[in-house]
């Protein structure tokens, strides 16, 4: 499971690295939002870019076998799901979303169970 979890790590390090950056952009471009919607926007596109910054560093510590960063993972890509499931509700079904879905959801199966076996 030490392995699996490394593989993760990396692989959610990178993703949310990037979904980060990516959320960071319409922070400093706000005539994207209607003038009524400005402020939610950015304080929604603020919190989730803290969000995946914060998963970022805690694939890092993942990385370096740290039993609080695998919960902490966990949670994020649960949330990350459950953000997917609401962003499908809104604009429709699409195959990478439910990729992406299907990935969060079992990267959190593997980071919620145990790193090692029992030992009988």
């Amino acid at each position: 499971m030490i392995i699996i979890h490394r593989i993760l790590a990396i692989i959610w390090f990178a993703f949310c690295g990037y979904t980060g950056l990516g959320q960071l952009w319409p922070v400093f471009h706000p005539y994207l939002y209607p003038h009524r919607y400005l402020v939610i926007g950015i304080l929604g596109n603020l919190l989730i870019v803290i969000l995946y910054w914060s998963g970022s560093v805690a694939s890092f510590y993942l990385f370096r076998g740290a039993r609080w960063a695998a919960r902490y993972v966990a949670s994020i890509t649960v949330i990350n799901a459950i953000l997917i499931i609401g962003v499908e509700s809104l604009f429709g079904i699409s195959e990478q979303r439910n990729i992406l879905i299907i990935f969060s959801l079992v990267s959190a199966l593997l980071l919620f169970l145990p790193r090692h076996e029992p030992v009988p």
